[in-house]
């Protein structure tokens, strides 16, 4: 990414904007859904990323984004670029209708960017393993699933089963809505949406939790509560 000419875009962006600084403009935009234009997108950068090095009892599938301006690599080695790796976030996860949602000129990508730089932390690119299905997980526990489940699910999906407080009617209310559309295999999607996300032909825009977020039993465990009691 050419950095010079990015960083005297953002001060020329900054010296124009009322009392803000270009930094603090792409703080609110880390939190906010209106990034992508789409009137059906309801997460923000935020939904998935912390910011901070404060400890949090969340489960998010993009981890932190400390350290993000200097890591050379992004999604598991498939993008290089910071600003790429934005616009790749906003079209599969935050359904923008652009190929190229921000430019290298876009404002609010030049603010959004400046926030990041302020993000200090380690730049060794994080892994990320997008996998196919799995259904070798070890034995689950209903009742640590349930505490995993409110930990990195509840968020976005709501209560099990009626989807009651969910993020968005668009989101599957689970496993309700995965029982009806996938009743023989009801188990085994669930798993794979989990790990791939919208990824490998299976619809919609979730993000995917690769196994260095959340390991393979702690999955086992959201399973065994989700599919408590129904025999597939």
């Amino acid at each position: 990414m050419r950095r010079a000419a990015l960083v005297l875009a953002i001060a020329f962006v900054a010296a124009c904007g009322p009392g803000t600084t270009s930094a603090e403009r792409g703080q609110a935009l880390f939190s906010d859904p209106a990034m992508s234009p789409s009137p059906t997108n309801a997460v923000s950068c935020a939904t998935c990323h912390s910011a901070s090095s404060s400890p949090s009892d969340h489960i998010l599938a993009g981890g932190s984004l400390l350290g993000v301006s200097n890591r050379e690599s992004f999604f598991g080695g498939r993008e290089r670029d910071v600003r790429a790796a934005i616009n790749y976030c906003l079209r599969r996860f935050m359904r923008h209708p652009s190929l190229e949602p921000l430019s290298e000129a876009d404002a609010r990508g030049l603010d959004l960017l400046s926030y990041l730089d302020t993000l200090e932390g380690p730049s060794d690119s994080v892994p990320w393993t997008v996998s196919l299905v799995n259904d070798n997980l070890p034995a689950g526990d209903s009742t640590r699933g349930e505490a995993l489940y409110d930990r990195a699910c509840r968020s976005c999906h709501g209560d099990t089963n009626t989807g009651a407080g969910r993020l968005t009617q668009f989101i599957a209310a689970i496993p309700t809505d995965t029982i009806e559309e996938h009743a023989d295999f009801a188990r085994l999607i669930s798993i794979q949406k989990v790990r791939a996300g919208g990824f490998y032909g299976l619809g919609g825009d979730m993000a995917p939790f690769a196994p260095e977020v959340l390991s393979d039993q702690q999955l086992a465990d959201i399973i065994a509560y989700l599919f408590v009691g129904y025999a597939e």
